[in-house]
C-alpha cells in the first residue's frame, strides 16, 4: 500500500513566497495501470515553462452524479493521492497524448496542499500570478462522444448561420452548451488573465476564441432560440460573458464589488469562493489590503466572510451601493447574514441594483426569452411608450429602447479568422453603441412582431400589439415608423436583410 498525501507535501514544504509545484503525467496506454505523476518545486521568478489547468471540481456535465470530492487515487512521487473524477479523465487523456504527457501542470487540486489552510490562503493569493505566467491554460470541458459532430460548427455558423446541419449537430451542440464548466466561477480569472486558452473536450481541441465567438452570436441573435434550453441550464452566453469582463475594466473606485457582482451568476463549491474566486481580477487594487484577502479556517464562516466582505466594501469606498443586491429573506440560502449583507451564494442577481424610486418594472429577461416560444415583453413596451416623445438628448423611443437593452455598449469581434499578432481576436468596444446595431435590433422585432401576428387570438397577442401600434404610431426617427405597419410583410423584412445587420458581435451585458 502506498504511503499517504501527507508526506508527499511535507517532502515538498512551500519555504518561499512565489513557490509552486509543479506536476508531470508519466505516459502510458495501459488504462487499467493506476496513474502515475511526479511533482515538484519551482519558482515564478524562475520563470518555469508550464501550463495552467482550468476546470471544474464537480462533474463535466449535468447528467453526471460524480461527487466534487476526492474519489479516486493516483501515484505521485510514489505516494497516493486522491483527486476528483473529473481530474482523472483528464489525466487519463493527457497521459497518452505527446502533447501533454511531456509538459509540467499546474493543477490547484494537486499543487496546493488542500489540508493546509494556511497554504491554500498563501497560494489563491497569487493564483492570479499562476495563470498569467503560465504559458497556456487548457480549459478542460470533460469527457464527449458527441462533440466531433459538431466541431465545425463553431468556426461556421457565425459566418454562415442559415446553412443547414444535421439533427445531431444541433443536439451535440445543445449538450456542449450545457456542460458545468461554463457556468463555474473560478474559470473567470483563470480565462480572463491567461495569455492564450485552449479548451480540451475529450481528445478534442478547439481554441478558445472560437468558443467566445460562437457564444457572442447565440447570445445577441434569435439563432439559440432554436435548439438551447435556458430552463434545463444551457450556459452559451457565459464565455462571451467573461469576455466582457476583460474588455471593459471596471474604472470607478469599486473594482472588487464589480467583479463579485458580475460572478454572481457563476457557481462554486465553497460558498465563500464566490467572494475569493474574482480577487485576483483586482489584484492591484487589493494591494496592500489585507482585510479582503481570502480565508479558509474552519472558524471562518459563510456568513464572516459575506460579512466581512461588505463592512471592508464599505469601509474603502464609502459607497452604499453594495446595499442594493441585497436579496429578501425569503431567497437567502444563507442562514444567519444580516439583512443588509448580499447572499453571493444566490446565483440570479435578485437585489435591485439601483438605490432610487422604482415606479414601475417589465418583464424579467427570462421571461422574455421563456414565454412559449416567442419572445414577450408588452410590460416593456408599456414602459417605453410613457417616456416622452423625446428623450432628453434627442433619442426617439425606439432608440431609447434598443439602447436601454444592451447598455448602450456593443463589441464587435473580428469573424473573418483574421489575427492579431498577439494571437487574440481583433476586437472592438463601442460605447455609446453604433447606430448599425438599431437596424439589427428593428429586424429582431420586426421578426417578432410576425410571429405575433400568425399567432392565435389571445389576451397576450391583443396587449402585445397594442403596445407595438402605439411605439410605431410615435416613433419617427428610431426605424419603427417608417414601417407600414398593417399592409407590410414584415417576414420579409426580415429575410431581405440575409442576416447581414444582425448584431452578432454585439455583447448585451447583463446587470
Amino acid at each position: 500500500m502506498e504511503p499517504l498525501s501527507d508526506n508527499l507535501y511535507e517532502s515538498l514544504r512551500i519555504r518561499w513566497q512565489g513557490e509552486i509545484r509543479l506536476l508531470k503525467i508519466k505516459p502510458s496506454a495501459d488504462k487499467p495501470q493506476k496513474i502515475q505523476c511526479e511533482l515538484k518545486s519551482a519558482r515564478l521568478a524562475d520563470n518555469p515553462n508550464y501550463i495552467a489547468l482550468s476546470y471544474t471540481w464537480g462533474p463535466s456535465t449535468p447528467e453526471a452524479k460524480a461527487p466534487t470530492d476526492p474519489q479516486l487515487s493516483i501515484i505521485c512521487n510514489g505516494y497516493s493521492l486522491q483527486i476528483t473524477p473529473n481530474l482523472h479523465d483528464f489525466l487519463l487523456h493527457a497521459r497518452q497524448d505527446p502533447l501533454l504527457n511531456t509538459r509540467h501542470f499546474w493543477i490547484d487540486s494537486i499543487s496546493i496542499n488542500q489540508q493546509n489552510n494556511l497554504e491554500k490562503r498563501t497560494q489563491i493569493t497569487f493564483m492570479a500570478s499562476i495563470y498569467r505566467s503560465a504559458e497556456k491554460v487548457v480549459a478542460w470541458l470533460g469527457f464527449t462522444s458527441a462533440y466531433p459532430t459538431a466541431k465545425l460548427w463553431f468556426r461556421n455558423l457565425p459566418l454562415h448561420p442559415r446553412a443547414s446541419r444535421p439533427v445531431d449537430v444541433w443536439s451535440s451542440l445543445k449538450n456542449f452548451w450545457r456542460r458545468n464548466y461554463f457556468s463555474w466561477t473560478w474559470i473567470i480569472q483563470e480565462i480572463v488573465l491567461a495569455r492564450k486558452v485552449t479548451a480540451m473536450c475529450g481528445a478534442h481541441f478547439i481554441p478558445w476564441q472560437e468558443i467566445e465567438e460562437v457564444s457572442f452570436f447565440l447570445t445577441v441573435t434569435f439563432w439559440a432560440q432554436h435548439f438551447l434550453s435556458p430552463d434545463k441550464g444551457s450556459h452559451h452566453s457565459l464565455p462571451a460573458y467573461i469576455k466582457s469582463i476583460s474588455l471593459n475594466a471596471p474604472e470607478d473606485d469599486n473594482p472588487l464589488l464589480d467583479a463579485v457582482i458580475t460572478a454572481r451568476q457563476f457557481k462554486c463549491s465553497e460558498p465563500r469562493d464566490k467572494v475569493f474566486a474574482v480577487m485576483g481580477l483586482v489584484e492591484d487594487y487589493l494591494k496592500g489590503n489585507d482585510r479582503s484577502r481570502a480565508r479558509y479556517e474552519e472558524q471562518y464562516t459563510v456568513v464572516d466572510a459575506y460579512t466581512g466582505f461588505a463592512v471592508n466594501i464599505l469601509k474603502d469606498t464609502e459607497n452604499l451601493l453594495i446595499l442594493a443586491y441585497s436579496e429578501g429573506e425569503e431567497f437567502r440560502k444563507i442562514k444567519g447574514l444580516p439583512s443588509w449583507v448580499p447572499d453571493w451564494s444566490v446565483n440570479k442577481v435578485l437585489g435591485l441594483g439601483i438605490l432610487d424610486c422604482v415606479v414601475e418594472v417589465g418583464e424579467t429577461k427570462d421571461e422574455v426569452l421563456n414565454s412559449g416560444g416567442v419572445a414577450y415583453f408588452s410590460g416593456w413596451l408599456e414602459i417605453v411608450n410613457k417616456v416622452s416623445m423625446r428623450y432628453h438628448n434627442g433619442q426617439s423611443r425606439g432608440e431609447t429602447f434598443w439602447r436601454t437593452l444592451i447598455t448602450d455598449t456593443a463589441v464587435r469581434v473580428n469573424l473573418s479568422g483574421r489575427i492579431e499578432a498577439d494571437g487574440k481576436t481583433l476586437t472592438q468596444v463601442d460605447h455609446p453603441a453604433a447606430g448599425e446595431y438599431g437596424v439589427g435590433f428593428r429586424d429582431w422585432f420586426v421578426s417578432v412582431v410576425d410571429r405575433w401576428r400568425k399567432e392565435g387570438e389571445s389576451v397576450e397577442k391583443e396587449r402585445f400589439l397594442e403596445q407595438v401600434d402605439r411605439l410605431v404610431a410615435s416613433d419617427d426617427i428610431g426605424g419603427f415608423g417608417s414601417l407600414n405597419h398593417e399592409g407590410l410583410d414584415l417576414s420579409n423584412n426580415l429575410e431581405n436583410s440575409g442576416g447581414r445587420t444582425f448584431p452578432a458581435q454585439m455583447s448585451m451585458r447583463s446587470p
